[in-house]
């Protein structure tokens, strides 16, 4: 009689290390052989380097599961920056006008609305959690078939290797959007507030970091996308100086840079008969 159940999950984001670190603490962990695979290499947090350029916003109840599997407390001793309010507005408003949209942690009693968190900080957190537990891990391993197992979770992203093995189509909405990301100094401090402004070209957002900087997501044309790559951080500054409405003040790049593609996308299924997938590799959206 099968006593033991093989589960891999391929692909070690935070999502797929989530997963292996839920059945891992579950109560039918005894009856679970769950292997980890991703072909990159170990991620590694430390608290010497520069904040990533790749921060997530968790909410209070991503934390809470977070905490559940025991992550959060190595997370919240590292870099973490609470975020107690939100400012949403339009470009045709202004961000203390009537109809800009405000969200404040006091308004739900609780101390904030959650926390900007570096992903390599989520992904350490949780593999401390996996070294203690009965989880094989194998970095650095490129797969080129599935694996034997009793279940295959594709956990590898939005051009997950494993949909595209088990012959699971998806559909594409191109967004005409490339993001822009990048860290920045501001003149004013960011008060531990979440800012958005939605712009013609597409939203740009702002999340408090922990050393008084700005993590900035800019979500233009991929034109202007590309005029924001080329151009000097001086120039870049200004470009997002304007496109914040001068919000926090003048802006100044304090951090590498980088751009990505987006659109959505979605898989026609997210289960067949031994695999299942999860995360991006199930379904992409505008972040």
């Amino acid at each position: 009689m099968k006593t033991n159940y093989r589960i891999v999950i391929v692909g070690a984001g935070i999502t797929g290390l989530t997963l292996a670190a839920l059945l891992a603490r579950g109560r039918h962990a005894d009856a679970l052989e769950i292997t980890v695979i991703d072909a990159a290499a170990r991620p590694a947090y430390s608290a010497a380097d520069d904040v990533s350029l790749r921060v997530s916003a968790i909410a209070n109840g991503s934390a809470a599961l977070l905490d559940s599997v025991g992550a959060w407390s190595a997370i919240q001793l590292a870099r973490i920056s609470p975020y107690e309010a939100m400012r949403v507005w339009d470009e045709n408003d202004t961000f203390d006008s009537g109809s800009a949209l405000r969200f404040a942690a006091s308004e739900f009693a609780v101390p904030q609305l959650g926390f900007i968190v570096e992903n390599v900080l989520v992904q350490d957190a949780l593999l401390a959690v996996l070294d203690e537990c009965s989880v094989t891990l194998n970095f650095g391993t490129a797969i080129d078939s599935l694996p034997e197992a009793d279940l295959v979770v594709g956990a590898d992203g939005a051009r997950s290797f494993i949909r595209g093995l088990a012959g699971i189509k998806t559909t594409l909405w191109p967004y005409q959007q490339t993001a822009v990301v990048t860290h920045l100094k501001t003149e004013r401090k960011h008060a531990a507030t979440a800012w958005q402004r939605f712009l013609r070209e597409g939203p740009l957002g702002m999340l408090p970091l922990a050393d008084g900087r700005i993590s900035v997501v800019w979500s233009t044309t991929p034109e202007r996308a590309q005029q924001a790559m080329t151009v000097s951080n001086d120039e870049l500054g200004r470009l997002l100086t304007l496109a914040s409405d001068g919000v926090l003040g003048e802006l100044s790049v304090a951090g590498p840079k980088g751009a990505f593609p987006l659109c959505a996308q979605h898989a026609e299924s997210y289960v067949l008969p031994g695999i299942a997938l999860i995360g991006d590799a199930a379904h992409a959206i505008h972040p």
